[in-house]
């Protein structure tokens, strides 16, 4: 009986993780200093249940490498979470304050809705009003900038050290 239990929940797992998308929404590229030399990229996922289509949540991959220093950052929110108000982060190792933060705005729920993206600055936050939502074609979610679909992020990052990194500038590029 307790093996017909366990086999019963590990295919209960397994159909669950089975019905799980994972997909690019947007990439990210990281460029440093004055003449923006390549310095890092990365992705925003999202991650869906195939049998209802909402989201489950969102995640930033980045493979950074700035001032000597490497490192792949992996952070993940999930929709609930999102829902509730929480932020998507992203923070470098070591920094005082998050690079980009991806938070929800009113009405945001499983099947998108606006957020607002704010990338550091040194005195402050960039912030832009994206949505987040299904192509028409595709199907599948993606981050949209009026009528276009946002397929990339460029930051350029500024600064001596990673503790007091900051942006310089950014762009979002539309297709």
């Amino acid at each position: 009986m307790r093996v017909l239990a366990i086999l019963f929940l590990m295919m209960t797992s397994l159909s669950s993780q089975a019905l799980a998308a994972k997909y690019s929404m947007a990439s990210i590229s990281l460029g440093y200093g004055k003449l923006d030399v390549s310095s890092g990229s990365g992705t925003i996922y999202a991650h869906t249940d195939d049998s209802t289509g909402k989201l489950k949540s969102i995640s930033i991959y980045v493979n950074a490498g700035m001032l000597g220093f490497t490192q792949v950052i992996s952070q993940s929110q999930d929709i609930n979470a999102l829902i509730k108000g929480s932020s998507l982060s992203f923070y470098m190792e070591g920094s005082k304050k998050a690079v980009m933060v991806i938070k929800p705005q009113a009405g945001f729920n499983a099947y998108g809705g606006k957020i607002t993206v704010s990338v550091l600055k040194s005195d402050g936050y960039y912030s832009s009003s994206l949505d987040i939502a299904r192509g028409s074609v595709s199907n599948k979610y993606k981050f949209w900038y009026g009528d276009s679909s946002v397929t990339r992020f460029d930051i350029n990052m500024r600064g001596y050290s990673i503790a007091e990194m900051v942006v310089g500038w950014y762009r979002i590029v539309t297709n």
